[in-house]
């Protein structure tokens, strides 16, 4: 569930832990929130990616908050979805097996499914749950990993939690949120195979971006329960082609249970600047035939894509 343009803009945050507020309003990407209950803090890490820490959060537990695109699936019933999320459970805990058909429930959002997995880890009995929900292109999904004792008397209050989910009427949804969205109309001044669309926004940013390269470089710690780093370049090369590669790797430790994931991506075709609704745009056209998009933004000498800093550097 993986896009370009969200994966650049996935800038690590700073590890700080939201305060514990009544009832606090957690957001999310694409104009999701969530409510956590009193004192429950948020640890972020990537852009839209938390751990979340109860009160009486054990050490032995672990609980991730995650969004990503949805890749062309449009409900978390979908069959597809049951078999990528086994797939990647195993991954991270190859002792993992899943128990019993997935439940079904209801939120703001849609319907979502909540599966289970258990087994065993050096004698110690160990527990994952998993919800998931998909809104517009948009997955969002709760995790809980770590040792029975501790996961099977949350369920609970997880699903409360994720029940919460819900749009923010006052978020603005913007249409280029790493999305692949259908392309806006071109102005008729368009040159086709050009790297801009011959208007008087677009051309400056395809003029200083020609020949370099977007980069983000992220990394979270979470002493000893685990981490994320990550790096994904984006080179665009003055003849419009671009070619885009990047790597990331995931752990979960927590006493009695610990798992790790990396993945490789890599993907080329055509980009250029567009004008829309009197922004510029970055338009990625893949090879595969997909398109995505990333609104082009300053602060003062940072390069911004949908208002996340990315670092501009030479190929």
């Amino acid at each position: 569930m993986n896009t370009i343009v969200r994966r650049l803009t996935s800038v690590a945050l700073l590890a700080f832990a939201l305060p514990a507020l009544a009832q606090q309003q957690l957001a999310l990407p694409s104009g999701i929130v969530i409510e956590l209950p009193e004192g429950w803090q948020a640890l972020p890490h990537e852009s839209g990616q938390f751990q979340l820490l109860p009160p009486d959060a054990s050490p032995t537990e672990a609980l991730l908050l995650l969004t990503a695109p949805s890749e062309g699936v449009q409900t978390a019933t979908d069959p597809s979805v049951l078999a990528d999320s086994e797939t990647e459970v195993r991954k991270l805990f190859p002792a993992m097996r899943r128990l019993g058909p997935p439940q079904r429930m209801d939120t703001a959002l849609g319907e979502a499914v909540q599966l289970g997995f258990g087994g065993s880890v050096d004698g110690t009995t160990v527990q994952l749950a998993l919800f998931l929900v998909v809104h517009e292109g948009t997955a969002v999904s709760l995790m809980a990993a770590g040792t029975r004792q501790d996961v099977s008397p949350r369920l609970g209050e997880l699903a409360a939690v994720f029940a919460s989910l819900q749009l923010d009427a006052g978020a603005d949804q913007a249409p280029f949120a790493g999305s692949s969205a259908p392309a806006p109309s071109p102005p008729a001044a368009a040159v086709a195979g050009g790297i801009d669309d011959g208007s008087a926004i677009a051309r400056p940013w395809a003029q200083r971006l020609s020949g370099r390269k977007l980069v983000v470089m992220s990394g979270y710690s979470s002493g000893g329960s685990g981490g994320m780093n990550s790096r994904y370049d984006l080179e665009l090369h003055a003849d419009g082609r671009f070619h885009y590669y990047g790597s990331s790797s995931v752990s979960i430790s927590v006493e009695g249970l610990g798992g790790s994931s990396s993945s490789q991506e890599d993907e080329r075709g055509r980009w250029r600047v567009i004008t829309h609704q009197g922004s510029a745009v970055l338009e990625l056209s893949l090879d595969s035939g997909a398109r995505q998009y990333g609104e082009l933004g300053r602060n003062g000498e940072q390069t911004l894509l949908n208002g996340s800093r990315v670092f501009v550097t030479d190929i």
